[in-house]
């Protein structure tokens, strides 16, 4: 299943030529030209990852970073910043708000994808570690990955790494 990028951008020429690329690049796309529409698409359909502009009409890239990160149920969304505001205090500004990555205009286009895969590869992976951190069942069997432990039939068992790793 191709992960899903949500283009926010009040310049239609950036909006297309990103949905362009992000298509080409296997990914679905959906575009929101300012921060209110851009949060009713994040209640609709929540993307993976957003790219999001600074200075958008009605509430600002700053604004909606921070509804995100305030919103629990989005809180594996990943954020990369693309602006023209590069000054330093602008980039920390950002960051500190929540966003994951920080890119400004004009930005090559090898380097936005290669962000955008390391940021949706480096989830991926937080992702898997939570998923194997936490305790399973089989049947009456219950497994605790983190103390290599298992549970079932009335009694406790230890477990190898090699075994959970099997399991």
């Amino acid at each position: 299943m191709s992960k899903k990028v949500l283009i926010v951008d009040d310049e239609p020429n950036i909006v297309l030529s990103l949905e362009f690329l992000m298509n080409q690049s296997g990914y679905a796309v959906s575009k929101a030209g300012d921060g209110n529409h851009a949060l009713q698409i994040l209640e609709e359909d929540p993307p993976d990852l957003i790219l999001l502009d600074v200075n958008l009409p009605g509430r600002s890239g700053y604004e909606v970073c921070e509804a995100v990160r305030a919103n629990p149920a989005w809180k594996g969304m990943l954020i990369l910043m693309l602006t023209a505001k590069g000054q330093e205090p602008d980039k920390v500004a950002g960051l500190e708000m929540g966003a994951d990555d920080y890119l400004v205009k004009p930005f090559g286009v090898s380097e936005l994808l290669a962000r955008v895969r390391a940021q949706l590869r480096r989830r991926s992976v937080e992702q898997d570690g939570e998923r194997k951190s936490r305790p399973f069942r089989f049947g009456d069997v219950e497994i605790d990955p983190q103390r290599l432990q298992g549970k079932g039939h009335g009694r406790t068992f230890d477990l190898t790494a090699r075994e959970l790793e099997l399991l």
